[in-house]
């Protein structure tokens, strides 16, 4: 649960700091409906996203974990230009670090058919885990007609360390976008990591079936008026950077490194707080536990302004 104390994102000798901090023992057994509409604390206009009730009856508890997350959409949003990030992973297991860009409207329909634009990943777990720890960076970016389609495989890629951690030192996290392309990179605009170019279409590269399995036809979402061959990702978008906790999307496979839970169980928040003998020790030591973010540059491609597309509401 993300959250807009200063326990969770504050900033400390010049550099903002966000940092995942467990619940007490007292409210998960004492809670089992959170609404933060109610105290005025909601930080989104979706109340799905800001009210939760837990089925107890399955053993199931409230999100155990609390961490920070920020994002530019109401201050800064560009369609083309570059975004440098300056940052410092986290380190600890079942942490990750995200950088990375959403779309400031769902233009082309909710996600991923709006986009998403992943500059760098990182999990919280040391190099011993399989699927890379704090030494590999993943980029990616995510598109498709519906979340079952989402091509993000087509479009990925990772870096590794060499020898180093993402966690110990600042490295810089970049993306360069324009109507024709668009690539990440880690510390120089030779290390790309993702790149794509807008030559034929998301829709072409995607591959898609005729039909979704349920037996509806597939069709194109990028097909509408003034889109570009670039769409998804032609519209405005805005950055956010966050440190998630654990979560049933895929970053960390069942069964992998001691994962204390399981993707499809009845309660996997449950099984993650009762192995948190195991986890939080990692949290705790010296510099982890946090991701801290030194500088953060974003410029507009001038000649391909954002305004006449979209502006934040006041």
């Amino acid at each position: 649960m993300t959250t807009p104390s200063d326990e969770n994102s504050f900033v400390r000798d010049g550099h903002l700091i966000l940092k995942a901090t467990p619940q007490t023992a007292e409210y998960i057994q004492s809670t089992t409906l959170v609404n933060l509409t109610a105290d005025g604390t909601c930080t989104s206009n979706v109340v799905a996203k800001c009210v939760t009730q837990v089925n107890s009856t399955a053993g199931e508890i409230i999100r155990p974990i609390k961490s920070g997350r920020v994002f530019t959409k109401r201050s800064a949003v560009i369609r083309y230009g570059r975004v440098e990030v300056t940052a410092k992973m986290a380190a600890g297991d079942w942490l990750l670090s995200n950088v990375m860009m959403l779309p400031a409207e769902e233009f082309y329909g909710a996600w991923p058919a709006s986009g998403e634009i992943d500059i760098a990943n990182a999990r919280g777990n040391n190099y011993t885990y399989a699927g890379g720890g704090s030494e590999v960076v993943q980029s990616a970016l995510h598109w498709g007609p519906d979340s079952s389609s989402d091509r993000w495989q087509y479009s990925s890629n990772k870096r590794d360390a060499l020898h180093q951690s993402y966690a110990k030192s600042f490295h810089k996290y970049g993306v360069e976008w324009t109507s024709k392309y668009i690539f990440t990179w880690v510390d120089t605009r030779l290390a790309q990591v993702v790149y794509a170019k807008f030559g034929r279409g998301f829709f072409a590269k995607g591959r898609f079936p005729v039909t979704f399995s349920n037996g509806s036809i597939i069709t194109n979402p990028w097909a509408v008026p003034g889109a570009t061959l670039a769409a998804p990702f032609d519209r405005p978008f805005y950055l956010v950077l966050g440190l998630a906790v654990g979560g049933l999307s895929g970053w960390f496979t069942n069964g992998m490194e001691g994962k204390p839970w399981a993707d499809g169980s009845l309660a996997p928040m449950s099984d993650f707080w009762n192995a948190r003998n195991q986890w939080l020790p990692t949290w705790e030591r010296e510099g982890h536990g946090e991701m801290v973010i030194k500088r953060v540059e974003m410029w507009q491609q001038c000649d391909e302004g954002a305004t006449d597309l979209w502006m934040p509401s006041p």
